[in-house]
């Protein structure tokens, strides 16, 4: 009888002690707030993404918040996050210029490509590449006949070295098997503020531009698109052939972006549970349509297809780098 009894005290002992010796990663998550970073300052297009989708997690994680850090061109908030304690509850919205650009071009941050765990590609904005609608050359067959014809005064706005519309012609060009210095490049210091307009009023031919800000430009004949880097047509400039139909596949790597990412050595049950709610936020016809007013692609991917898509892009910005 006591025998039986000690047993039982020593099942319910050892039940006890397994019970709280679980380590706590595997309690339920998230058990808090999430804290989201955005590297940039409130208002701009990263910032916009994360609160949309702050909105689209309500669901799945209801306590979410965004917090700002925008300073030298999001490496700050980058940083940050790149130190942070890998539990899952501080955040990065990973946008181009933080993650993939500023490591590939810049010495002197703290931080490479892969200090981040990679959640998820959120969202891309496609690039147009447009043209002044007065100068000869319409279409981009045209160009691609000017540039074998041995044209090197065709004047190319960029933002200068390091940035995706100085990346765009010099990976046009290496698609197309042309030299680097079939096109003169010209900087601008106050980026594509200043680019656009000076293709519009004809002092610069081409431009490769994010899409959306140069939409009603497109629209109101001040300029004339030649190719976009959607995977297919954008219902805003229907009559804009894709890269893709051009026979150039590859240019629709020039895009800006953005995905969600944490610290290095996530525990596995976080990025589990991140890959499944971001799955279900892709199929959300609401999220889908409020990326589209915004002028964004929905671009949700899985963390591993993300990784390698970031990888792939930090190569890009390196070997540019390299050639200049």
């Amino acid at each position: 009888m006591h025998t039986h009894r000690f047993k039982t005290c020593i099942v319910a002992l050892s039940f006890f002690v397994l019970l709280f010796a679980v380590p706590q990663s595997f309690a339920a998550y998230p058990e808090k707030t999430i804290t989201i970073v955005v590297p940039f300052a409130p208002g701009g297009q990263a910032d916009v993404c994360a609160r949309m989708l702050g909105q689209a997690l309500q669901p799945y994680f209801p306590k979410i918040a965004i917090t700002n850090m925008g300073s030298a061109s999001g490496t700050t908030g980058a940083a940050h996050v790149s130190v942070a304690k890998p539990d899952g509850y501080t955040l990065l919205l990973a946008w181009l210029p933080s993650v993939a650009i500023a490591p590939a071009v810049m010495s002197d941050i703290p931080y490479s490509w892969d200090s981040f765990t990679y959640l998820g590609l959120i969202q891309r904005h496609s690039f147009a590449l447009v043209a002044n609608p007065k100068q000869p050359i319409q279409t981009f067959e045209a160009l691609k006949a000017a540039l074998k014809s041995g044209n090197k005064n065709l004047r190319f706005a960029t933002a200068g070295v390091g940035t995706v519309n100085y990346i765009a012609p010099v990976a046009m060009l290496e698609e197309l098997a042309m030299p680097e210095d079939s096109v003169k490049f010209i900087p601008f210091k106050g980026g594509a503020a200043q680019a656009a307009p000076s293709v519009m009023g004809g002092h610069m031919d081409f431009l490769w531009q994010g899409l959306a800000p140069m939409t009603g430009a497109i629209q109101g004949k001040q300029l004339t698109c030649l190719a976009v880097t959607s995977p297919e047509r954008d219902p805003a400039v229907p009559d804009c052939p894709t890269v893709r139909e051009l026979g150039y596949p590859n240019l629709e790597n020039i895009a800006s972006w953005g995905a969600l990412a944490g610290p290095k050595d996530l525990p596995a049950e976080v990025v589990t549970a991140w890959a499944a709610v971001l799955e279900k936020v892709k199929n959300d016809p609401a999220w889908n349509e409020a990326l589209l007013k915004i002028g964004a692609q929905p671009a949700i991917m899985a963390p591993n297809e993300t990784t390698h898509y970031v990888g792939e892009q930090f190569e890009l910005f390196k070997k540019t780098k390299k050639e200049n």
